[in-house]
């Protein structure tokens, strides 16, 4: 604060525009592209992508709105419930892809991101309410309790995000994993049940197949084979089959 007063004198107002055109032109933009980034981003990752014309409406209004209430009718409650209408509306559909759009056996992966949107709104709309009811001043400097009670909340929320965003990948990879040793089970189990079916119709049949390594010269047969040439191996050598003598 002592800093924004020396930019514009006693009372910092040279300071205090110079820190609303910062927040104004770039902070709040960025933070607000990365938020729709982020519903973007998940769309991608649960496979329910949709357009994003409505959000690119809804920030170039967000940034006219700021612009407008910081420049032209400078207004902190105005921007706070612009800052906060922006959010729900983000934040919102982040919360409804996670608990409705995805399908219903992959939603507890995507509850705890879920949740934490909600969080998001809930906390947005408190701040709305108290806005209204209690206007605070055009000061950014001068917060109450409920602005440092906010700003510890936001970064709580942060983390938790964070956290459940790690989970929900780490989810996502140990159920594609299940999946894989599962689909592997169930490809050796059909593997195995072909291999038994095939000895059966062999030994019904009185056949058998077998093959053999041209580098080695060692033939390898199966169950009905080494019936078929009575030995009781699978594996033989090439000269000692053509000796053995074949039943009629």
């Amino acid at each position: 604060r002592e800093a924004v007063g020396l930019l514009g004198g006693s009372d910092g107002r040279v300071g205090h525009r110079l820190v609303q055109c910062f927040l104004g032109i770039f902070l709040l933009p960025l933070r607000m592209t990365s938020q729709r980034l982020l519903v973007v981003g998940l769309e991608k990752f649960v496979g329910k992508e949709s357009p994003q014309t409505h959000n690119h409406v809804l920030l170039v209004a967000f940034a006219l709105l700021q612009g407008y209430f910081t420049f032209l009718q400078p207004s902190l409650p105005a921007r706070s419930i612009n800052y906060s209408i922006f959010l729900i509306a983000i934040c919102g559909q982040g919360a409804w892809l996670m608990l409705h759009r995805v399908e219903p056996a992959r939603r507890h992966g995507t509850l705890l991101v879920g949740s934490v949107l909600v969080g998001y709104c809930l906390l947005n709309l408190a701040r709305m309410d108290v806005v209204v009811v209690v206007p605070p001043g055009n000061d950014l400097f001068r917060g109450g309790i409920f602005d440092s009670l906010l700003f510890l909340i936001y970064q709580i929320l942060v983390v938790a995000l964070t956290f459940s965003l790690v989970l929900m990948v780490n989810r996502r990879l140990h159920d594609e994993l299940e999946a894989d040793a599962e689909q592997r089970r169930l490809s050796e189990m059909a593997v195995r049940l072909s291999e038994a079916r095939l000895t059966r119709a062999e030994l019904a049949s009185k056949a058998g197949n077998w093959e053999l390594r041209l580098d080695t010269r060692e033939v390898i047969g199966s169950l009905g084979a080494i019936k078929v040439y009575g030995v009781n191996t699978d594996h033989l050598d090439y000269q000692a089959i053509k000796d053995i003598p074949l039943p009629e």
